[in-house]
């Protein structure tokens, strides 16, 4: 797949890009994450296990077979199959990036293309809770690009991502029980004013999310410009929330989900909010 139709596929249209608000100096620290990522997967130089906050971690990887490798920090530290899952031919770099700061929580967006043309997307998460506020993965979602399939094969990992809004809105939380990838799983949620919710148990998730919603139901649960992109194994979707709540705050949401697909059922393995407005 050409470059120029990687990008229109990542971003939704050429338009999209605009949503990319973050400061100069998130930039340059999004950017100089990116550069670690890249020597990382081409080296193993800084190894991949280090760039990952010790706060929470989800790490997939993609094979052009539909195979997929789903791990945690430790998993990559400790393991050199799950590191080796991630390498990528010597010479790999970004030619493309969109970021989008959601408050508490920055997500990242980009087209690896490798010496033989050959291209991976990438989407991750990060915090600036390393030294000197660098900034930290805690989600890094990585498969081939060059097989992508058209938007309505990710039909139903949007609807699996949907149920989020029915669940919210109805007050059913347990429902997603069923879409949680059992383990590794991670959930982190921007409650505004910089506080973060972060969870790697499904059943810890479940508890908080009834919680809120028991204690603040909201009114309105619409989710909108959502955006998927998948291999049909792999999904990662993107989009808005608005969903106002007097536990996480009134703002609307941007969202980020990674699913994989397990025995033939969509599961969601990380998803992550962050407020786009503050009240």
């Amino acid at each position: 797949m050409l470059r120029t139709a990687l990008v229109l596929v990542l971003v939704g249209d050429v338009g999209a890009c605009a949503c990319a608000q973050v400061f100069p100096e998130e930039r340059e620290g999004l950017e100089t994450l990116l550069g670690q990522i890249e020597t990382s997967l081409t080296t193993q130089t800084p190894p991949l296990w280090s760039l990952f906050s010790p706060l929470g971690s989800l790490a997939i990887a993609g094979k052009g077979d539909g195979s997929y490798t789903v791990v945690r920090r430790d998993n990559l530290r400790h393991n050199p199959d799950a590191s080796a899952a991630f390498a990528l031919p010597a010479g790999t770099a970004a030619t493309f990036r969109v970021f989008e700061s959601a408050r508490e929580l920055t997500t990242g967006r980009a087209i690896l293309e490798g010496p033989g043309n050959e291209h991976w997307l990438a989407a991750f998460t990060a915090l600036p809770d390393g030294p000197g506020g660098a900034y930290r993965l805690t989600a890094l979602c990585i498969f081939p690009a060059d097989q992508l399939l058209p938007a309505e094969a990710a039909r139903d990992a949007v609807m699996v991502v949907k149920e989020w809004e029915r669940v919210v809105r109805e007050g059913q939380m347990t429902d997603l029980r069923r879409y949680l990838y059992p383990e590794p799983f991670l959930s982190i949620m921007g409650k505004g004013g910089m506080e973060l919710f972060l969870y790697v148990d499904p059943e810890h998730y479940l508890t908080m999310a009834r919680y809120a919603i028991e204690v603040g139901r909201p009114e309105i649960s619409e989710m909108s410009e959502i955006h998927a992109v998948t291999n049909g194994t792999i999904t990662v979707v993107t989009g808005k929330w608005k969903a106002p709540n007097v536990v996480f705050g009134l703002g609307d949401y941007r969202f980020t989900a990674f699913l994989v697909k397990s025995a033939e059922a969509w599961k969601v393995a990380g998803m992550f909010m962050g407020t786009q407005t503050q009240y």
